[in-house]
C-alpha cells in the first residue's frame, strides 16, 4: 500500500518524530501510559496488516499455480490396467486441494488486511479527536 510521503496524521507524526511518549509542560502519569497502550493497539494493527498481506500473497500464488494447472491440462488421461480397460485420471483432486487451501487463506488474509488498516485509520482518529479536545481546552483556560 503506498503512502503520501510524510506522516499522514498526529498519531503518525507523533510516532516518527518522538521515540517516546508525548512531552509537554504539564505531563501527568497517565499520559505516558496512555502513549504506551496506543503503542501496543498500533503494533498489533501493523502486525494484523502484515500477516494480511502475506496470507494474501500466498494466496495469490496458489491461485496463479492452479490456474497454471488447469490451463496446462489435458481433458483426460487414461491408464491402461492389467486387464486392459482405460482408467480415468483426471488430476482434480489436486486441483481441489489447492483450491480448497486457497480460499480460506483469501478470506482470512483479506479480513486481516481491511481489520488491521480500520485499526489503524480509527486509532489515530481517535488520538486526533483527543488531541483537538486537549487543545480547545488548553485555549479556553488561557
Amino acid at each position: 500500500m503506498d503512502r503520501p510521503a510524510g506522516p499522514a496524521c498526529a498519531y503518525d507524526l507523533q510516532s516518527a518524530e518522538e521515540p517516546g511518549p508525548p512531552v509537554s509542560s504539564h505531563t501527568d502519569p497517565g499520559d505516558s501510559m496512555q502513549w504506551v497502550a496506543r503503542q501496543y493497539f498500533h503494533h498489533r494493527s501493523v502486525l494484523m496488516q502484515g500477516w494480511g498481506a502475506v496470507l494474501l500473497l500466498v494466496a495469490g500464488a496458489l491461485w496463479v499455480w492452479l490456474g497454471f494447472q488447469l490451463a496446462g491440462q489435458q481433458d483426460v488421461y487414461c491408464h491402461r490396467t492389467m486387464s486392459g480397460s482405460c482408467e480415468v485420471d483426471t488430476g482434480l483432486p489436486k486441483q481441489l486441494t489447492v483450491l480448497g487451501i486457497s480460499a480460506p487463506l483469501s478470506v482470512v488474509g483479506a479480513g486481516l488486511l481491511v481489520a488491521g488498516t480500520v485499526r489503524r485509520q480509527t486509532s489515530a482518529h481517535v488520538f486526533e479527536v483527543i488531541e483537538m479536545q486537549k487543545s480547545e481546552e488548553r485555549n479556553r483556560q488561557k
